[in-house]
């Protein structure tokens, strides 16, 4: 198991401050999220699954947000716990995430199919989220990601992509890549240094990830 606090604690006029470049690069995709909340929200667009694009940017922000500070910046505080809330926040988002892309898929698939992976969706939330909070270790949160993000999402946008050679999916399939070197990269844990981990990597990559998504769902508009 990691150490609850992987930078040194730095102090500020007497407040004390745990992965401050952590914390720091969690507020940037914090950022990047809500940048992204509002500029849809000014988005004149008829399709439906706008909102539900909109929703996993928002509990992605909170989650960023709640991790970076309870998670990060005051583990000495909260400890473990800390973390937990931001898990579940980022499997919300991921679910919000899901169905707008399965909503983006309805005109392509059987309302048939369609209402199953409704329901898959849902399933595989309820159980990984039921798993991370029983267990209480992220993995669960990163399984849930992988089907929500990748399997569903990406399958949906990678057939759409096929056969319409949508801007708006081919941009969603490229965001799949950062995420994916972000995860490689925790898993070398290769670091530039005690003040840029791979944490910070991580969430950099991220947030060039949320940015494709952000220009994907607004293709998907026109």
């Amino acid at each position: 198991m990691e150490p609850l606090a992987l930078q040194p604690s730095v102090d500020f006029f007497g407040l004390k401050i745990s992965d401050l470049s952590i914390a720091l690069t969690d507020l940037a995709i914090v950022v990047v999220c809500f940048y992204a909340f509002f500029r849809l929200k000014k988005l004149n667009a008829s399709q439906p699954e706008t909102r539900f694009f909109r929703q996993f940017f928002i509990f992605t922000a909170f989650s960023a947000l709640v991790g970076g500070l309870f998670g990060h910046a005051f583990v000495h505080v909260f400890h473990f716990w800390g973390k937990v809330p931001s898990w579940i926040l980022s499997m919300i988002g991921i679910y919000f995430l899901a169905n707008g892309m399965i909503l983006q898929g309805k005109t392509f698939f059987s309302e048939r199919f369609s209402n199953r992976l409704v329901i898959f969706n849902q399933l595989a939330f309820l159980v990984f989220g039921f798993l991370s909070l029983q267990k209480l270790t992220f993995v669960f949160t990163e399984l849930y990601t992988v089907v929500g993000y990748l399997i569903i999402g990406g399958g949906i946008a990678f057939f759409i992509f096929r056969k319409t050679k949508n801007r708006g999916h081919q941009l969603y399939l490229w965001s799949l890549v950062f995420p994916a070197a972000a995860g490689l990269v925790h898993f070398l844990k290769f670091s530039l240094g005690t003040w840029f981990t791979y944490f910070d990597i991580g969430h950099l990559l991220v947030c060039i990830s949320f940015w494709l998504i952000l220009r994907g769902v607004e293709q998907f508009s026109k």
